[in-house]
């Protein structure tokens, strides 16, 4: 019985992470119609828009593997006032949330952008150097801490603002954007997609900091700015748990 279990779950894992990868292809559709009818967008030209998208979704598989699971769970026993089991346990709360689940599905996208960014560096760029390639998986890292605290932050309203149901998805519409060069946002719209929820770090600066567009200066910016929110959504969550356990008391 439990080798048929095995089976079952290691089938449906497969057949669940392959439609996800699909999913994830089917979004090129639109590029390439895009593509057939220009040759940039804004100032980027296809192979760069193509690793932003891939960037993208090499930074929110990693997100949905390890740490969106244990959060969409923690929003869902926040939303109920059931957290008790999280305030007993002798490790960092934030921590234990944040993984506490992990999605294996996600693997697929993972694997399979990773693979197509490579096909891309070996076949559309050239001197792209090793320095640059290190700074780019850092900042695909950075990109990460910065969707996960964003998401911390929302999940964490809800110790203020009582029930708030779906967070998870409001925060993939807001962080959506990100999948395109941020430079197409003008004015106002671009000081907040790079400092308030800050998508340019999701795809736009690790592909920058990869191709040359952008200087060393966007990855300590990058470190700096993802440690100011890692702080942000602590003190958030901090705040949170005093006014939870003063209500319950």
């Amino acid at each position: 019985m439990s080798l048929m279990n095995s089976l079952e779950y290691r089938t449906d894992l497969a057949v669940v992470g392959i439609f996800k990868l699909l999913e994830s292809a089917t979004s090129f559709i639109i590029l390439i119609f895009i593509f057939n009818q220009v040759k940039q967008i804004a100032d980027w030209d296809r192979t760069e828009v193509l690793l932003v998208n891939l960037t993208f979704i090499i930074s929110t598989s990693i997100t949905s593997l390890f740490l969106m699971p244990g959060l969409k769970q923690f929003a869902r026993e926040l939303n109920d006032g059931v957290i008790d089991k999280y305030l007993v346990q002798p490790i960092n709360l934030q921590f234990f949330a944040s993984l506490a689940k992990w999605d294996c599905t996600h693997i697929f996208r993972l694997v399979g952008a990773g693979v197509a960014v490579v096909y891309l560096i070996l076949t559309q760029l050239d001197g792209i150097t090793l320095m640059a390639i290190l700074e780019y998986n850092l900042m695909i890292f950075l990109s990460a801490i910065f969707f996960y605290s964003f998401v911390f932050i929302l999940i964490c309203s809800v110790f203020f603002l009582n029930r708030l149901y779906n967070i998870d998805y409001l925060a993939a519409i807001l962080w959506d954007p990100g999948k395109w060069p941020t430079s197409i946002f003008r004015g106002m719209w671009g000081i907040v997609f790079m400092t308030i929820v800050p998508v340019g770090f999701a795809a736009t600066v690790p592909v920058g900091v990869l191709t040359g567009r952008h200087g060393g200066i966007f990855v300590v910016a990058g470190v700096l700015l993802a440690g100011v929110f890692l702080i942000i959504s602590n003190k958030v969550l901090a705040a949170g748990i005093r006014r939870y356990a003063g209500a319950g008391g």
